[in-house]
């Protein structure tokens, strides 16, 4: 990453944290050196950066790219530390970084880049904001920038749908979510090109679970059962201890104690083996 990148993120994350200069040099660097940093003067030492990187909550290594060499500018940066932050569910901090990115760059963006901001500005309206229907304006908004009915759709889009169906879910618009769940569904399978496992598992675990919500639980069991099904197929870990988890609460639901109490058991191992610790704790509980 050049050093006027390292400045742009330094800033960026500084300010969506909150925090003054003072604040995040303090025992690292002077305070001059780090208005350097930021206004791209000068590059800091990795030992220095290291250390800021602790003090922004952030690795290192989002500065680098080193899990993705391709992403080498700074709006793949921008992106990485996105994803990264909505692993760990921090809304908050997202929603300052799109919103300073719409506002302060909004001409070099180019919109799949843009898509991508309001996509996560949707998913922040909602889990930040709690504003249900803004978020499900700003999903669509984001959809219809690439979306055409006249191409394939693209892996992106697909999330994006997925997105606007889980708020459908938890905002209680559970048949529309199912359909939208449906749709993604038929979407992937008459897409050859679609071939990412996770987002066809992504979408039969969020069906899954809507139909739990609406006590249909044997058509949530088969739903499980293809997406268990698929990550033997495909060697994958993904969302595995959360579809054990929830064929464990369908078969109790059911009736089936001993089944249900034996994948809970499952799900623990999963989770305690991809260090995954509130869900250790849930599964404990349950």
């Amino acid at each position: 990453m050049s050093v006027r990148q390292v400045g742009r993120v330094l800033s960026h994350l500084r300010q969506a944290r909150g925090l003054k200069i003072e604040e995040v040099c303090r025992g690292i660097c002077t305070r001059e050196e780090y208005r350097d940093f930021e206004l791209s003067l000068q590059y800091p030492r990795v030992d220095v950066l290291q250390k800021l990187s602790c003090r922004l909550q952030i690795e290192l290594e989002d500065f680098f790219q080193i899990r993705n060499e391709e992403i080498n500018d700074y709006g793949g940066a921008i992106e990485n530390i996105i994803r990264r932050f909505i692993r760990y569910r921090d809304y908050a901090f997202i929603y300052e970084i799109v919103s300073r990115e719409l506002e302060d760059e909004p001409l070099s963006w180019d919109r799949y880049r843009q898509q991508f901001l309001l996509w996560h500005m949707g998913i922040c309206q909602y889990h930040h904001l709690g504003d249900a229907a803004k978020a499900l304006d700003t999903l669509e908004e984001a959809l219809q920038l690439t979306y055409t009915s006249k191409e394939p759709i693209k892996e992106r889009e697909v999330e994006i749908v997925i997105s606007k169906a889980i708020i459908h879910c938890e905002i209680g618009e559970l048949e529309k979510a199912i359909r939208i769940y449906n749709k993604a569904l038929n979407l992937m399978a008459s897409s050859p090109h679609l071939n990412n496992p996770h987002i066809h598992i992504r979408i039969l675990y969020s069906l899954s679970k809507t139909y739990t919500d609406e006590e249909e639980y044997e058509k949530s069991c088969e739903m499980i059962e293809q997406a268990i099904d698929m990550c033997i197929d495909n060697e994958t870990m993904y969302l595995f201890g959360e579809l054990y988890f929830q064929l464990g609460e369908n078969y109790i639901n059911l009736g089936r104690i001993k089944d249900g109490e034996m994948m809970i058991q499952k799900a623990i191992v999963l989770f305690e083996a991809q260090k995954h610790t509130e869900m250790v704790e849930l599964s404990k509980k349950n």
